[in-house]
């Protein structure tokens, strides 16, 4: 139980139950079901690899904690021929009662313009499957840190899930990798400088891991550098963002669902308000050339082989059926032909669309001090959409994808990002 002179004197054991708050997406680098299948154990459960949880977890540390140090004694760091040896073990996710689905996607191009021809599809997890994460601590006596601080840096990481700052996998930007931590968590704390510790105690818990029961305390935002406006809407009509089946007696399409509930996928709200954005930007506010790019730059577009992570977080949406007459309605519709507008013989489809629901938009801004400018121009695409002049999804010129809701665009905040606006026009013009 040491190493050189340094001895073991504290472990720390913990065990929480996390749950899928909006669809993940692990990648295994395979295609065989889809262009993007999800990682499974040899049982077919999907899990997130301890490794992907760790790398998540310390660069979120590393943005967020101000004494670097504990960070890289918790978490091992190598300088030159030197190596400190991590003093965390984090386990795999595995995840139980998890339902796996498709869903479609079309690739851009580095200026995140559609490309031609080139639909693709990936494998989700779909929200409220659970799974387990256990993190296990050993410190030594010459570890300048103390069980305290784990404790704190372990309820910090906890905030940071629950919160949404730290997701996982694949499109994390557009929605997907959300958990949160359930409140009732697993502990266990072994000092072997106390006089009650035995040998035989910490063998028998490795054998039956038996825990203490403790309860999360209130845990608040540990980031206040991002800004995040929610908006309440209510559908005007229908929304059609399609699904595709083969299923005999079934729709030929419907509208796409998690767990059964319909939703609106975050890559479809981005897609809309990223177009509406850049079309005020450039052909509303005249804005010159410099100020176009430094957006395309903080929506994460840098042009050909360069990449960089969007500053704009949007969230999937949840529909819920109205007091009085939301939910799905199917219907038979006549195919059009899209050169001269008429019906197409013998050519009837049909369809299942969610009428008149409702449902709460999210979109975070990272680093607001410097993009207070974008969050006044997100103020201008939120009002759109609440006025009901920006549509999402399919089937718009038929009236779909309609929304109304109740946007202040008085708000004092909303004033100040206005005004960071218009004095971002005002210097670039100046220029």
């Amino acid at each position: 139980m040491s190493i050189g002179r340094a001895k073991i004197k504290n472990r720390l054991f913990y065990r929480f139950a996390v749950k899928t708050v909006s669809p993940l997406s692990i990648a295994s680098g395979t295609n065989t079901a889809t262009d993007h299948d999800i990682l499974l154990t040899q049982d077919d459960r999907p899990f997130i690899t301890g490794t992907s949880l760790a790398g998540a977890i310390r660069h979120y540390l590393e943005n967020t904690v101000s004494d670097q140090t504990k960070i890289n004694l918790i978490f091992g760091k190598t300088e030159g021929e030197k190596c400190r040896m991590s003093r965390i073990f984090i386990s795999d996710i595995i995840f139980y009662g998890s339902k796996v689905s498709v869903r479609d996607g079309i690739r851009l191009d580095e200026n995140k313009v559609t490309v031609q021809n080139a639909k693709y599809d990936y494998e989700i997890i779909e929200p409220d499957a659970l799974g387990f994460l256990s993190l296990e601590y050993v410190l030594y006596d010459t570890d300048p840190i103390s069980a305290d601080d784990i404790e704190n840096v372990t309820l910090k990481i906890v905030s940071g899930i629950n919160h949404g700052a730290i997701r996982f996998g694949f499109k994390k930007q557009r929605g997907l990798g959300v958990l949160s931590v359930l409140s009732e968590y697993e502990y266990k704390f072994f000092g072997y400088q106390d006089k009650k510790f035995t040998p035989e105690s910490y063998i028998d818990f490795l054998e039956n891991r038996q825990y203490d029961n403790k309860q999360l305390p209130a845990l608040l935002p540990e980031n206040n550098m991002h800004y995040t406006f929610s908006l309440h809407l209510s559908q005007r009509g229908g929304i059609s963002i399609r699904t595709y089946t083969a299923i005999p007696n079934e729709p030929d399409f419907s509208h796409i669902t998690a767990n059964k509930k319909p939703v609106i996928p975050a890559s479809s709200w981005n897609g809309a308000v990223r177009h509406r954005a850049f079309d005020i930007l450039q052909n509303s506010l005249n804005a010159d050339e410099n100020t176009i790019t430094e957006l395309k730059h903080i929506w994460g577009e840098c042009g050909e082989n360069q990449f960089v992570l969007s500053q704009i977080e949007v969230s999937e949406s949840i529909l819920q059926p109205s007091q009085t007459d939301g939910g799905f309605i199917r219907m038979t519709r006549n195919k059009i032909n899209r050169f001269d507008n008429s019906t197409v013989d013998r050519a009837l489809y049909s369809e299942k669309s969610f009428f008149n629901g409702k449902t709460e938009l999210y979109i975070t801004i990272k680093n607001i001090e410097q993009n207070q400018w974008v969050a006044g121009l997100l103020v201008l695409v939120l009002k759109d959409i609440a006025n009901g002049l920006l549509a999402v999804g399919g089937q718009t010129a038929v009236g779909r994808g309609i929304f109304q809701g109740d946007f202040d665009s008085g708000n004092s905040e909303y004033i100040l990002y206005l005004q960071a606006l218009y004095e971002k026009l005002k210097g670039g013009k100046e220029k």
